[in-house]
């Protein structure tokens, strides 16, 4: 279980990297197409920065938890953690909330 913590930690940086060129990719984008005064755009935006809070707010606390359980060797805190609908819900809010993003910008319905 630790190795799997450490992999995923050293992963970190290249996901900061690939958010950041999704950023600039975006804003290229948006300016190319002049599209700011979109209304599907700015609300592209904020629902980016909700879920990137959201994911913060979950992921952070939640995988500290679960790291010390393991550094701890407490058996019973790595059960309970593991059997949490926590990493279900990271999931689903990074699913869905691309989900609506990429049907915003390919529907740009306002």
């Amino acid at each position: 279980m630790e190795a799997l913590l450490d992999a995923s930690a050293s992963t970190r940086g290249l996901t900061y990297a690939g958010l950041a060129l999704l950023a600039v990719g975006g804003f290229v984008d948006a300016s190319l197409g002049h599209w700011w005064s979109a209304r599907w755009l700015r609300l592209s935006i904020v629902l980016f920065v909700l879920m990137a809070i959201a994911l913060v707010a979950l992921a952070i606390p939640f995988y500290r938890r679960l790291r010390a359980a393991v550094k701890a060797g407490e058996a019973e805190q790595i059960e309970r953690l593991s059997a949490s609908p926590v990493p279900f819900a990271i999931l689903a809010v990074g699913v869905i909330d691309l989900a609506v993003i990429l049907w915003l910008m390919v529907y740009k319905p306002f």
